[in-house]
């Protein structure tokens, strides 16, 4: 018996859905039935349209015909109105984290879903690189001990805009939240670096570091460490240690938008939940994040 069809619907900008059309074109089996672009004409536009068909509203897509996922490659914060409107329609959704400015916000946004019976999930795209998920297997494995300082630091893009927002600070702090598996009780703030710290239960804190020029991570474990470099789109490189000894281990690079929209699209066709990228793991991100804004400077 032949594998059903996913009928996918993108919303998002060109730059963002062009991305996600080059991947969803080699996965099987997917069929991009239609587009909502949320900025103006472009070259990039007239591109898009020999590609899929374009939608005038989001309404217009989701009416066009039976879709089984929307994935919504802009996040909400910056625009609620493409995805509010959705969960009427109960159609799945895949959203871009976070989808909402606030917590409170999320929290209505969650009570609509719940109500209409929606499935939706959250993306945490640099949870499907393969650097970040080798991290987080040797921090699960144990062999650092309990690690109770980890500190990520961010490239120089990583900034906040106007509205208080940045994608890769937010996926920071989601990062931080699934490789200690519980939510911080408390943040302060590392100014003048722009960064800030993440205290959890049981003395575990995370300090988040930008404006570096690339991406790190380092683990201080009660038996163990960890430092590793991770520039995108390119090899890591681990280095761990330990008092009698060090071990070094390579990473390749992997297309982690890829692995995770193959996740979903696979869940999808052997109808099983999606466990990755739940939406209370998101709830307790952005709440970090939120508190991120207004905390007290670090002493």
């Amino acid at each position: 018996m032949p594998e059903k069809t996913i009928q996918v619907g993108i919303i998002g900008p060109a730059e963002q859905i062009t991305q996600h059309l080059r991947v969803y074109a080699t996965l099987a089996p997917v069929s991009v039935t239609g587009i909502v672009l949320t900025d103006g004409p472009s070259d990039a536009c007239r591109d898009l349209v020999t590609q899929a068909p374009l939608r005038s509203t989001v309404a217009e897509l989701l009416d066009s015909g039976k879709l089984d996922l929307v994935d919504v490659c802009i996040p909400a914060a910056l625009n609620e109105r493409w995805v509010w409107q959705i969960p009427r329609f109960r159609t799945p959704l895949l959203l871009t984290g976070p989808p909402a400015n606030e917590a409170g916000a999320l929290d209505g946004f969650l009570r609509r879903l719940k109500k209409s019976k929606s499935l939706a999930a959250a993306t945490h795209t640099l949870r499907f690189a393969s650097a970040w998920a080798r991290v987080k297997e040797i921090v699960e494995s144990g062999v650092l001990g309990d690690a109770l300082e980890l500190e990520i630091t961010l490239a120089d893009e990583a900034k906040r805009t106007p509205g208080g927002q940045s994608p890769t600070l937010f996926q920071a702090v989601d990062l931080a939240c699934w490789l200690v598996e519980r939510p911080p009780v408390g943040v302060q703030s590392s100014e003048p670096k722009g960064g800030f710290e993440l205290a959890f239960p049981d003395d575990h804190s995370v300090r988040i570091l930008p404006h570096h020029p690339v991406c790190t991570i380092t683990v201080s474990g009660t038996t163990g460490a960890l430092k590793g470099i991770l520039p995108q789109g390119d090899t890591s490189e681990l280095q761990l240690s330990w008092p009698d000894r060090t071990k070094v281990l390579t990473v390749p690079p992997s297309d982690s938008l890829r692995n995770e929209l193959a996740y979903y699209i696979g869940a999808m066709s052997r109808r099983e939940p999606w466990l990755i990228g739940s939406l209370a793991d998101l709830q307790n991100s952005l709440l970090a994040f939120e508190m991120s804004r207004t905390c007290t400077p670090v002493s």
